[in-house]
Order: C-alpha cells, then sequence, then structure tokens
C-alpha cells in the first residue's frame, strides 16, 4: 500500500532514536532507516505485525500512520517482526528482495528464516509515496527461547547487488 510523502515527517521522528543517522545500519531503538538518490527504506520492529499492516491499510493516502516500534519481546507479548516501509526514487533493477534472520543470545541462528522475500516486484507508479513490503516475516519466542538480546539481520538487495543490510537489536525476557 502506499502513502503520501509525509510520512517523511512521522520517520524523521522515529529517526531521531536511531544510533547514527549517517550509518543507520544499526539500531537498538527497534526503528532505522537508509536513504540514497534510489531507495528510502524505513525498518520498524513490531510485536504485531497484523495490526501495524491493518493500521497502514487503514490511513488515507494523504495522511502517515503511526507505527509503534518495539525493543522488548515476552511470553505475554511473543512475537516480533520487521515491518518495512520503502519509497523508489531512482532504482534501475527490479525485483528488490530482502532476508531476514533471527540471531539468538550467543550467536545461535534461528533455523526458520525468511529468504528472497519480496520488498517491491516492480517499479511503483508514484516516487513521492511510501509502500509496504510485499512480503512480510517474523518470529514468535516462547518458553523454550533463551533470555538475553537477540538481533534480527536483514539484507536488502536485487539480483544485481546489495542495496543495504540492517542488524535490528530487541531484548526478550519470559519474566
Amino acid at each position: 500500500m502506499k502513502k503520501f510523502c509525509f510520512i517523511f515527517v512521522l520517520l524523521s521522528l522515529f529517526l531521531a532514536s536511531c544510533v547514527s543517522l549517517q550509518d543507520a545500519t544499526i539500531s537498538t531503538t527497534g526503528t532505522a532507516q537508509f536513504a540514497d538518490e534510489s531507495i528510502d527504506v524505513l525498518v520498524i520492529l513490531v510485536n504485531d505485525l497484523k495490526a501495524a499492516i491493518n493500521n497502514w491499510n487503514s490511513v488515507p493516502e494523504n495522511k502517515a500512520p503511526i507505527t509503534k516500534s518495539t525493543r522488548t519481546v515476552s511470553l505475554e507479548n511473543n512475537s516480533i517482526a520487521p515491518f518495512i516501509v520503502y519509497a523508489i526514487r531512482n532504482q534501475s533493477s527490479y525485483p528488490i528482495y530482502y532476508d531476514c534472520e533471527l540471531v539468538k543470545p550467543h550467536n545461535m541462528r534461528s533455523k526458520f528464516k525468511g529468504e528472497k522475500l519480496f520488498l517491491c516486484k516492480q517499479q511503483p507508479k508514484r516516487g513521492d509515496l511510501f509502500y509496504l513490503a510485499s512480503q512480510n516475516y517474523g518470529w514468535s519466542l516462547d518458553e523454550t527461547d533463551p533470555d538475553g538480546e537477540y538481533t534480527i539481520l536483514i539484507k536488502i538487495y536485487t539480483d544485481k547487488n546489495i542495496i543495504r543490510e540492517f542488524r535490528m537489536n530487541f531484548t526478550f525476557r519470559k519474566s
């Protein structure tokens, strides 16, 4: 879905809490952004992906939806997913894909990961709008998962090159 470019105002508020605005690949706050002359990508960690998508789809095109980021997961609120939106300005290679992988404490990799998911299948009609990723992926943690710091690795790429990699950190506490 698409949203009017006023979303930039909302994005600026999210990005004020990012680790570094010049190198937004690592986030300990639940939000990260990358922008260059061809693409602008915003990643927001959410506990309820379905609600975030419904919120995005229910707001008129000329309004900016509010998507609350998270950096914590518990047994009561046990899901985590990257909510990814993008704007295309001057991208020449399509489709655009992304991979996402969960890294547990002590560098243990989850056996469940999203590979070659579609971010964007073809050039969007308008370059001044943000669009929601075509496919989404997330995880649910349970009592068998260890407490501690987790990282979601996200790689955005085309068949020709890697556009950007993100490291999104969050904490899981069972109690």
